[in-house]
């Protein structure tokens, strides 16, 4: 099983949107000693509300890729996103994006660590996203909700299966190596960081894609002027 773990890192957009997102997180709250989970991330932006989620806002969600590790059921990280959406609509929350799942079996580290970790995470991957729109959209419908679920997954997979396409030369290899500290020359010719993350010129790719997508959804008229609180991670 592939293990991670990373510094917390929480910042604030500068046109006013707010990231409460925590590097690392999973969708549940486990252990004591992990408490940036998902399900901390709601009250802790809502404690900085008034305990109120301006309706007007914009709510972005992404998490679930580090449940893998974390050996959660994909029907719970379903789940425990499903909660996230229903404790931020009681405060008042009434338009969400939520992102699925890239295919982590596609990522170096994971490859590495074998045909069965592999055929586990591309199961995983498959299932979480198969459960997002079997389970979320409807949940949204029913309660008067818009939630707007993006396909990172069909980019992602056509980055790493076609990195030239997209500038890329290397999405086999990792540019960072943690265990030796060394950066390869041109980082931002690979897709992948440190060989589970993807490089800076990959995550400006899929914040394009993403923008792209919501912006082009007529729920979304003014994108660029709603402010944004982005969880999960």
């Amino acid at each position: 099983m592939v293990a991670h773990h990373f510094a917390p890192v929480t910042a604030f957009f500068p046109d006013g949107g707010t990231n409460f997102a925590v590097g690392g997180s999973i969708s549940a709250d486990l252990l004591q000693s992990e408490p940036e989970g998902f399900p901390a991330q709601i009250p802790t932006y809502l404690a900085t509300t008034n305990g109120r989620a301006p309706a007007n806002d914009l709510y972005f969600i992404w998490i679930g890729a580090n449940d893998f590790a974390a050996a959660i059921d994909p029907s719970a990280t379903v789940e425990n996103i499903r909660r996230g959406i229903d404790l931020l609509s009681r405060a008042g929350a009434r338009t969400f994006i939520v992102i699925n799942l890239p295919d982590i079996s596609l990522t170096p580290e994971v490859i590495a660590a074998g045909e069965a970790t592999v055929q586990a995470a591309k199961q995983f991957v498959f299932t979480v996203n198969a459960a997002l729109e079997a389970n979320i959209l409807p949940y949204a419908w029913s309660h008067g909700l818009h939630v707007d679920l993006v396909d990172i997954n069909s980019l992602f997979t056509d980055v790493v299966l076609n990195p030239r396409e997209f500038g890329f030369t290397n999405s086999a290899d990792a540019a960072f190596n943690p265990s030796t500290g060394m950066v390869a020359p041109n980082p931002n010719d690979y897709v992948f960081w440190d060989g589970f993350h993807p490089t800076t010129k990959a995550h400006y790719i899929a914040a394009e894609f993403i923008y792209g997508t919501v912006a082009l959804t007529p729920t979304f008229p003014a994108t660029r002027s709603v402010p944004l609180a982005r969880l999960g991670w």
